[in-house]
């Protein structure tokens, strides 16, 4: 801009100074021309009247210094011509300032000498004898003039040209000043031209608007930010040519990226090929759904381009974390599995012994021992479905169980009492202690923990060996400990026993009767009453199980 006020003075400048230069010349030649003319006048009726009393004597001794003088007689012959020989001059009496003079007394005229780029200003008046005198004086064209004055004019229209530079880049700097001063947080604010004005109101609205959507936008992205980054989820938003938008700090993770990853190419910083398959096909269009395993975890990867007007303009990628969900459906398959082989080999049994009876292939005497395994065997298979059909009840009701305020030290005396028959046949004795707990929870599930424990503590144990049951309070935990003195455990079975139908030594727990779902059904009841479980155990030496229940749980 201040170029452009800087070259319109400038011109303006030089235009005016052209143009007052050509007004000013054609004016004072005009006023020169004017003045000639009258002066010519004048110095013709000086000579006339000189004339009239000294005859053309007058002539002899007069110094005309560019002016020349002419007399004509009646007959229109020169007699007389102070700058050419009279003689040799032809007639006159057609010149229109000599006819006009003859004519009315007084006459003028003006030719262009061609040959010497001049006027030629004539006058004539008519003396009293008849004859006529003219005058004659030369003046240069306005151009000659100009061509004669070339010097004084040229130093002139240097100095006007280097004073409108001047001018022009001071006038331009003052006048842009104020423009290049305003305040675009607050145009009006600022001194400026009133023509302006209406503009500035436009954007001051203008950045009022601009600042409300800027302050929406930075609010929305706010909330994008806090949602994505408390997401567990990796999400990444990409544009059409690939380059990350936005990533939360899940997917840096996930992917291993560093934390200033975004603004770019995706494709080219990540280390897995498969996501980077899974990015292209959707960069081509295309929904690419799949489940990788990275960094030890399941997570499902997909990917979906965004269109706009048929063309891909994004890819919005999530990865959801699956792990859980594929042991879950693992264990599931495996619960499955189990169910299935634990219920068909008491079937087998029970089918087969059952078979042999109804075919009479069984002695007499022998019936009383199939008849017994058949009893034996659809015992343990009607625990077997007790111990799934509780368990599954646990699972379902896990999250509304109804709560009530137990004695800990009650429950175990009277889960003690239904064992009592299993210890007498063993020959185990019991050694329980311990003081009044009460604490807030289920009863069933308190007493499945506490019967299921002292149940194994009871099965898994030696012949002639010992079990020590005790319940004591500490300050925020009651506290249920059982121990044996059986079989034990081995340390690489410990993260394992509280899985569904997982057996140590599977001989030995279909010998007891063991189901493989005793310490599933405590492990959940535990996690229902937000308990601590711990297992001591050592192999042919025996296991300590301790609880640690809340006291400070209300009721719900």
């Amino acid at each position: 801009m201040t170029k452009k006020i800087f070259r319109s003075i400038c011109i303006v400048a030089l235009a005016v100074a052209i143009s007052c230069v050509m007004l000013a010349t054609g004016g004072l030649y005009s006023y020169f021309t004017m003045q000639q003319q009258n002066h010519l006048k004048t110095l013709t009726e000086l000579t006339y009247e000189a004339v009239s009393d000294l005859g053309t004597e007058y002539f002899d001794n007069i110094e005309v210094n560019g002016l020349r003088i002419t007399v004509i007689n009646v007959d229109g012959k020169v007699i007389y011509d102070t700058l050419l020989n009279h003689e040799e001059m032809p007639n006159h009496l057609e010149r229109e300032e000599i006819k006009e003079a003859f004519e009315t007394g007084t006459g003028e005229s003006t030719r262009y000498s061609d040959s010497l780029t001049e006027y030629q200003f004539y006058y004539a008046k008519k003396l009293e004898n008849g004859n006529v005198i003219r005058l004659s004086i030369s003046q240069s064209t306005v151009f000659a003039l100009i061509a004669e004055s070339a010097v004084p004019l040229l130093t002139l229209f240097i100095f006007v040209l280097l004073l409108s530079l001047l001018l022009a880049f001071r006038l331009s700097k003052i006048i842009v000043k104020p423009l290049n001063n305003l305040n675009l947080d607050d145009p009006l604010s600022s001194k400026h031209y009133s023509e302006i004005n209406p503009l500035l109101v436009r954007i001051s609205s203008q950045q009022r608007q601009l600042k409300k959507q800027e302050e929406e936008l930075l609010r929305r992205e706010n909330e994008f930010n806090t949602i994505t980054e408390g997401m567990s989820e990796g999400l990444v938003l990409l544009n059409g040519r690939g380059i990350i938008l936005s990533i939360n700090t899940s997917a840096k993770k996930l992917l291993n990226l560093e934390k200033n990853c975004a603004h770019k190419d995706f494709i080219s910083i990540i280390n897995n090929e498969n996501i980077r398959e899974i990015t292209r096909c959707a960069m081509f269009g295309k929904v690419k759904e799949e489940s990788l395993t990275v960094s030890g975890s399941v997570y499902e990867v997909k990917a979906n381009p965004i269109l706009t007007d048929g063309m891909v303009s994004g890819v919005v990628m999530i990865m959801l974390d699956i792990t859980e969900k594929a042991k879950s459906e693992k264990i599931r398959r495996e619960f499955t599995s189990n169910v299935s082989h634990e219920l068909k080999t008491p079937l087998h049994s029970i089918s087969g012994y059952a078979e042999l009876l109804a075919h009479k292939m069984v002695k007499e005497e022998d019936i009383p021992h199939f008849a017994k395994k058949i009893y034996q065997e659809s015992g343990r298979l009607i625990t077997l479905v007790e111990d799934i059909i509780r368990l599954s009840r646990i699972e379902e009701n896990q999250n509304e169980p109804e709560f009530c305020e137990l004695n800990l030290y009650t429950l175990a005396e009277a889960s003690l009492e239904r064992l009592m028959p299993l210890t007498e046949e063993k020959n185990i004795s019991i050694d329980f202690s311990g003081e009044n707990s009460v604490i807030c929870g289920n009863l069933t599930l308190i007493s499945e923990i506490i019967y299921n424990l002292s149940d194994n503590a009871i099965k898994y144990n030696k012949e002639n060996g010992n079990i020590k049951i005790n319940i004591k309070n500490e300050t925020d935990h009651a506290v249920l400990s059982v121990s044996d003195t059986g079989i034990g455990i081995e340390n690489k079975h410990l993260n394992r026993i509280f899985e569904r139908f997982y057996r140590v030594d599977k001989s030995h727990s279909k010998n007891v009767g063991g189901t493989g779902l005793g310490l599933s059904i405590v492990k959940h009841a535990c996690l229902i009453h937000s308990a601590e479980i711990n297992i001591e155990s050592q192999k042919d030496v025996g296991t300590k199980v301790t609880v640690k229940f809340p006291k400070n749980k209300v009721l719900p």
